[in-house]
């Protein structure tokens, strides 16, 4: 866990969004895409218990966003209350979401949506991240050309998670 600053000129939405958080950061690497799913599988029950035991798992939901730079889709955890800053939108009879920045894109729901499940099936809702994971891939072994030999004695790219998760905002959630 370190602490990070945000380089706004003053804090906003309170104990959500203060310019110093502390942040917990976990990457992991593996040699075979599937490795890395069931470590990422491992890693969402995890935080799913994180949240159950800090009393917010019931409102809690996986959300797929946006990757950003860093990959296709994100994951996440999103508390729902009326004091969220997110827009997201509940798929029904599940601990599943999709945020607001996905609904546009008709192609992404066409991969995200079950069978049979419309965007007019959705509820809409507002809701706080509480934490952030993704599959980076290669992307950054290959950028620095970083392999190892692999148990077949080639060279493989490593595949790498990130696990972020905001003690302080999920404190903040609390008290919200």
């Amino acid at each position: 866990i370190q602490t990070k600053f945000r380089n706004e000129a003053r804090a906003k939405s309170g104990l959500l969004r203060g310019r110093e958080f502390r942040m917990k950061d976990l990457y992991s690497f593996h040699l075979e895409q599937s490795d890395l799913d069931q470590y990422y599988e491992r890693a969402t029950a995890i935080y799913e218990k994180i949240f159950i035991r800090c009393g917010i798992g019931e409102k809690t939901y996986c959300t797929t966003a946006s990757g950003g730079s860093f990959s296709r889709y994100s994951h996440e955890f999103q508390t729902v209350t009326e004091h969220g800053e997110d827009t997201i939108y509940l798929l029904p009879g599940t601990k599943r979401a999709i945020n607001k920045e996905i609904i546009a894109d008709t192609d992404a729901l066409r991969e995200i949506l079950p069978a049979g499940v419309s965007v007019g099936d959705l509820q809409e809702r507002k809701a706080i991240e509480v934490g952030n994971i993704f599959k980076l891939g290669t992307r950054f072994s290959d950028a620095f050309d970083f392999q190892v030999t692999g148990s077949d004695g080639k060279q493989h790219p490593i595949l790498m998670g990130c696990y972020g998760l905001g003690p302080s905002r999920g404190m903040g959630t609390v008290v919200e």
